[in-house]
């Protein structure tokens, strides 16, 4: 997986991937952002901000939130694809936003239906090939 400007092998239950044989926890999507503390607050009382942000990132970055699931792609900006291994969305991926503060949801594919790895990868290599077909090529 991505780590900064380097790379590093991920384990289950390292705090980042969760329990692999713990079923996936959502069916839809998801973006809790309870308690996370007004930007105000930065400059009005940046410890009392500081405190608050760091037990807001404890929940919102909680490796438990995508148990049952492995990251396959990166996006950059730590936004992240996750294919479900365990539970009722096994097989299904789910598009990481948390870095953008957009939560968890469903990849959805052009017809809106979840994507499979499958699916998705096959939508992928029919825009690149319907790209490349008309590209000028010298």
């Amino acid at each position: 997986m991505d780590d900064n400007f380097d790379q590093r092998s991920w384990q289950e239950n390292d705090g980042f991937v969760g329990m692999l044989s713990t079923p996936f926890p959502f069916e839809e999507e998801w973006n809790d952002l309870t308690g996370r503390p007004d930007k105000e607050l930065a400059t009005e009382n940046p410890a009392e901000y500081d405190q608050q942000i760091e037990k807001f990132y404890e929940k919102y970055w909680s490796s438990v939130l995508v148990n049952g699931a492995v990251p396959i792609s990166h996006e950059g900006c730590a936004l992240r694809i996750w294919l479900v291994v365990t539970g009722e969305q096994a097989g299904k991926l789910w598009k990481d936003g948390r870095s953008e503060s957009s939560g968890l949801k469903p990849v959805r594919l052009a017809d809106g239906s979840a994507a499979t790895f499958s699916e998705w990868y096959q939508e992928w290599l029919d825009e690149c090939f319907a790209t490349a077909g008309q590209a000028n090529w010298r």
